[in-house]
């Protein structure tokens, strides 16, 4: 098990009208522990009530952005550890929900590698800025589990032919490739990265932060019942104990 909590795994902070929320395990990769799930849909809804708060920047330090789910609990669905892997599903799916029914635009800067949930993670940001060399890929059918948390949010934005693709080819992707799926706003050169990353948030800064929120939760609603099923679907098809 981890030492890890969720008061050291994600880093929140406020300057200005801007939150930006980091992912803090740079020495795993930034994988989704169930603690830092736990802390970083908490800053989701730190950011969500402050009202000073305009947008939401998603970083990670160290070398990777995101490795995907923690293997201390996905891996537990091998070893029929019901609880344990039902504890670490359960709080992807809410973390997943609460980035989907956010009102505040997200932009995400990434770097390094981004696998698994890390995808799906993505796909619902609305800016994504990532280097044009990062390497993406979807390892679970490799490993032997079912993308149940991460096919509902691929659907919303990656045509089914492209998803399949993506499953079941274990050939990483780069950001330039994922670009062309959709999921990727701009690819970037390190010296660009952040400069690409702040133009974005000045662009959402100078929209109505009102007329922002009630978009976007009218473009989530149009989709929120397929989406909502999508995930329960999922439930029966991914543990199977």
């Amino acid at each position: 098990m981890s030492d890890e909590s969720a008061d050291n795994v994600v880093v929140f902070a406020v300057e200005g009208r801007v939150a930006t929320i980091t992912l803090n395990v740079p020495q795993r990769g930034n994988a989704l522990s169930i603690p830092l799930m736990h802390g970083f849909r908490a800053a989701l809804q730190a950011a969500q009530r402050d009202p000073n708060v305009a947008v939401v920047q998603l970083r990670a330090n160290g070398r990777h952005f995101c490795t995907g789910a923690d293997l201390g609990w996905a891996a537990a669905r091998a070893e029929r550890d019901e609880v344990q892997w039902r504890e670490g599903n359960e709080a992807l799916l809410a973390l997943l929900s609460e980035l989907y029914g956010l009102a505040k635009p997200v932009i995400a800067r990434v770097q390094g590698t981004v696998l698994g949930a890390a995808v799906a993670l993505l796909c619902l940001c609305d800016d994504v800025i990532a280097l044009g060399d990062a390497s993406w890929r979807l390892p679970e059918l490799k490993l032997g589990l079912v993308p149940s948390a991460i096919v509902p949010v691929l659907r919303l934005i990656v045509a089914p032919h492209v998803i399949r693709r993506l499953l079941y080819d274990e050939v990483p992707w780069t950001s330039v490739d994922a670009h062309g799926f959709g999921i990727v706003t701009q690819p970037a050169t390190e010296a660009k990265l952040d400069a690409f990353v702040q133009a974005r948030i000045e662009a959402w800064l100078a929209l109505p932060e009102a007329g922002v929120a009630a978009t976007k939760r009218w473009m989530r609603e149009l989709d929120v019942d397929d989406f909502h099923r999508a995930l329960e679907l999922g439930r029966k098809y991914a543990a199977p104990f």
